[in-house]
């Protein structure tokens, strides 16, 4: 499995978008739902999604987690790996464009500019569901069951993997995604994550 772009458009489901914002239930406020709904499809627009992505062996003793080249102790990660002898591990972005939007509107439109952020973070989640599902699909054809994706930062799963992860799959080539001194992704609106993949008897 090669690293690769897929070129679907991002669909960002409006709930997920709310959900982000901490809004509950119907929107009342025909000037906030029509905020939304202007977001939403700016943030559509904008995005330009893109992932890379390898399969490397698994091995697991204790909390102690080797994915290929990269080692790391998580137990949490471990546990969730349980049973694994692969996992695909990928980097995914939905673009430059929506950092650039959300820096515009930054200047003085922070409403604007939180519904921005929540729906790019909706955005960059959708696009990791469709690479999990294509995953899944292509893996079951091997007679591996897929995990669902796992990311540093969950549970004691570090970030201080990212340079490593980001390395391994020439992210930067691949995906355009960098990485600052502080470990946070540029962009922005971008994931890591590990898929462990369990041989279906």
């Amino acid at each position: 499995m090669n690293s690769t772009e897929m070129q679907s458009r991002i669909h960002i489901d409006k709930n997920e978008v709310m959900r982000y914002l901490g809004i509950r239930g119907d929107l009342e406020a025909d000037q906030i739902d029509i905020l939304i709904d202007g977001c939403i499809a700016e943030v559509e627009d904008a995005a330009t999604p893109r992932h890379a992505l390898v399969r490397i062996p698994v091995s697991i003793d204790a909390a102690d987690v080797t994915l290929g080249p990269i080692r790391t102790t998580s137990r949490t990660l471990a546990r969730h790996l349980k049973g694994c002898s692969e996992a695909v591990v990928f980097a995914a972005t939905a673009g430059i464009g929506i950092d650039r939007l959300i820096k515009r509107a930054s200047v003085s439109q922070l409403a604007r500019t939180a519904v921005l952020q929540a729906a790019g973070a909706a955005a960059v989640e959708a696009y990791c569901d469709q690479i999990e599902q294509n995953v899944r699909r292509e893996e079951a054809s091997r007679g591996f069951a897929a995990k669902t994706r796992y990311s540093p930062g969950y549970g004691d799963f570090s970030l201080e993997v990212q340079p490593q992860i980001l390395q391994l799959l020439n992210a930067s080539k691949q995906a355009g995604i960098t990485l600052t001194d502080g470990l946070l992704m540029i962009p922005s609106k971008s994931v890591t994550a590990v898929i462990g993949l369990e041989k279906v008897s």
